[in-house]
């Protein structure tokens, strides 16, 4: 099965910019990589479609990638151009910068002298970068069949009627983030992805716009169940809101629904499975466990060797990557997420973490400190933790950073975690730290307080 770029141009038809683009890359002897850096959204699908229509791959990076991990990422994608800000206005970068604006605008019909190209399903079209258990960007690599199907996915499992608008608050660089800037392609639907993330802002921008639905992570969530009645007014258009990107806290979920009287509904999905696997709908939600599969998305599970109940979480979809940048890429059926999963007594899934993070003790016994970090913040639901493994005599141990504005009593939680989990679990280092989440919940820094 092939999919034609074109498809992307509907209903808008060819922007004077993205003519300008298709007139410069049809210059090129050989198609490349076009990789962006830092750009807005509404420059992002320029180049998205203008690329895509030239058979040019997309690539794209978070506009915070340090420099290493950037000439790391762009020795393995061979021929690129290096799109950024400063290059946007008359220049794309390549090496030495190359005019990227022809003295006069191409018409329609000169950009359609090459038709679009045509995409194969086992053809990467599309790059995006996750961090996996490494730290360092990981190329994952999509068709653009994989892209499309998705944002059709999302439209159709949450009933998204034309004419209504989305507030996306993910960044661009992520599945959610570049999957919205897709769905007006597609479909009649608007997307707005605002700058500013200040929360009274953000909440005084949707009173004057009046989105139907906003997707986001847990962190607005809880700052709605914070403020609760106090802006009850400003949200009066929205419909539902897409949660997603980490553990949704049902006691925020239940004030805000409760509150707002508007459903929050879970969604669940990786970079390497196209994003949305797993969401719920109005009528079915599955508060405390992950959402049920979508349409055409299967899961099945593997029990972990530790024998203690958990069991690593898989996806069958006909969205799966084609393998991370540098490997031999080929379509796939199933994925192993690398979330560990425990399995309720109706078998429902509840997400316990990664399966990366297991450590060796020095007893010898696997640790997981992704399982103490979790229990941290069911037990202390204002606080928010991020547990990590550190040498110890013999193995591995457990420290805790913790942002809270009390001091708590590590010896007494020190004698639960071991009532809990077992002498293995319990923290070696407690630290008081400064953390920095993503709107998504992702973690970005954690500073020990000065």
């Amino acid at each position: 099965m092939r999919y034609t770029a074109d498809i992307l141009l509907h209903p808008k038809g060819l922007t004077e910019l993205e003519k300008i683009l298709i007139h410069r890359l049809h210059q090129e002897k050989h198609r490349g990589t076009l990789l962006l850096q830092g750009l807005s959204a509404h420059m992002t699908i320029s180049f998205f479609r203008a690329a895509l229509v030239c058979g040019w791959r997309i690539a794209i990076l978070k506009e915070e990638t340090p420099l290493g991990q950037q000439k790391a990422v762009a020795k393995k994608l061979g021929l690129y151009l290096l799109v950024t800000p400063f290059e946007v206005n008359g220049y794309i970068s390549v090496n030495n910068p190359i005019s990227a604006s022809p003295n006069v605008l191409p018409d329609l019909e000169a950009c359609s002298a090459n038709p679009p190209y045509q995409w194969h399903e086992d053809e990467c079209a599309v790059i995006l970068f996750t961090s996996g258990s490494t730290g360092s960007p990981k190329g994952v690599c999509h068709s653009l069949g994989n892209i499309v199907r998705s944002a059709e996915l999302f439209i159709k499992h949450f009933r998204l009627e034309p004419g209504s608008i989305i507030l996306c608050l993910a960044p661009i660089h992520s599945m959610s983030g570049l999957r919205c800037l897709l769905i007006p392609c597609i479909s009649q639907i608007s997307v707005e992805t605002p700058s500013d993330s200040n929360f009274l802002r953000l909440i005084g921008h949707i009173e004057k716009t009046n989105p139907d639905y906003i997707l986001c992570g847990p962190v607005l969530i809880k700052q709605l169940a914070a403020y609760g009645k106090r802006i009850l007014n400003y949200l009066t258009s929205i419909k539902a809101i897409f949660c997603t990107g980490a553990d949704l806290d049902e006691n925020d979920r239940d004030m805000v629904q409760n509150i707002f009287r508007l459903p929050i509904l879970n969604y669940y999905g990786l970079t390497e499975t196209s994003g949305i696997v797993l969401a719920e709908t109005p009528e079915k939600q599955n508060s405390g466990c992950l959402p049920p599969p979508c349409e055409e998305v299967k899961v099945d599970t593997l029990a972990c060797r530790t024998g203690n109940d958990l069991h690593h979480l898989i996806i069958g979809s006909p969205n799966i990557f084609l393998g991370y940048l540098g490997e031999t890429l080929q379509r796939k059926s199933f994925f192993d997420t690398g979330d560990i999963v425990s399995l309720t007594t109706n078998n429902r899934l509840i997400l316990q973490g990664r399966s990366s993070g297991g450590v060796k003790a020095p007893s010898t016994e696997l640790i997981y400190p992704f399982l103490l970090e979790r229990w941290l913040k069911s037990e202390f639901n204002a606080l928010d933790f991020v547990v990590t493994a550190i040498t110890v005599p013999g193995g591995y141990g457990l420290k805790v950073a913790v942002q809270s504005p009390y001091a708590l009593n590590t010896d007494e939680l020190n004698g639960k975690v071991n009532e809990y989990f077992g002498p293995d679990y319990i923290p070696h280092e407690w630290e008081y730290s400064e953390i920095d989440r993503s709107p998504l919940g992702k973690l970005l820094t954690c500073k020990k307080q000065s």
